[in-house]
């Protein structure tokens, strides 16, 4: 009998000011968690730091080294903007303090590379990703961005060969 590497596991992470999406997938692209992380106090400051201690709660669990995250976009609102960058920055951080290693992805370069478009719509990676995983329930457009974040990640991690897995499922 082989002795086979049991399966690596990394989290996709799209960030945000009111819901962060965080899903974990294994090296098979099998996603075995989805964490919607949500903050309605009025407050950006304060929203921040609930998602952030929320996150740090996740991060605590020893399952995944890695974790693949989207990188803060420019938004029209320069506060939102700079939020998203401060929880980025947070983020980070508590990945450092975890060992946790950090892959970080523009939005379009993880459409592209997962979904095959670059521009997609938020309704058709909703819909990639309802047809990819049937047996997830996205109950937020935030956590079906995560799962391809995730996939992104274990394609990234494959190519490098920094993860064992079968080829990653297509989506037909």
């Amino acid at each position: 009998m082989m002795n086979e590497k049991k399966p690596e596991y990394i989290i996709g992470v799209d960030l945000g000011t009111r819901k962060t999406g965080i899903v974990l997938i294994d090296s098979n692209s099998d996603i075995k968690t989805l964490w919607l992380l949500e903050s309605n106090l009025k407050n950006e400051e304060n929203r921040i730091n609930e998602i952030a201690t929320q996150i740090k709660i996740i991060l605590q669990k020893p399952v995944f080294d890695y974790a693949c995250v989207e990188l803060p976009i420019y938004i029209q609102n320069f506060r939102t903007s700079l939020s998203l960058g401060g929880l980025y920055g947070v983020f980070r951080w508590l990945c450092g303090e975890r060992h946790i290693k950090v892959i970080a992805v523009s939005n379009r370069t993880w459409k592209k590379e997962v979904c095959g478009f670059g521009d997609i719509k938020k309704e058709e990676i909703l819909n990639y990703s309802k047809q990819r995983w049937p047996e997830c329930d996205f109950k937020s457009q935030d956590l079906a961005d995560a799962a391809c974040i995730a996939e992104y990640g274990i394609q990234f991690l494959k190519e490098k060969n920094l993860i064992n897995g079968s080829n990653a499922k297509k989506a037909s």
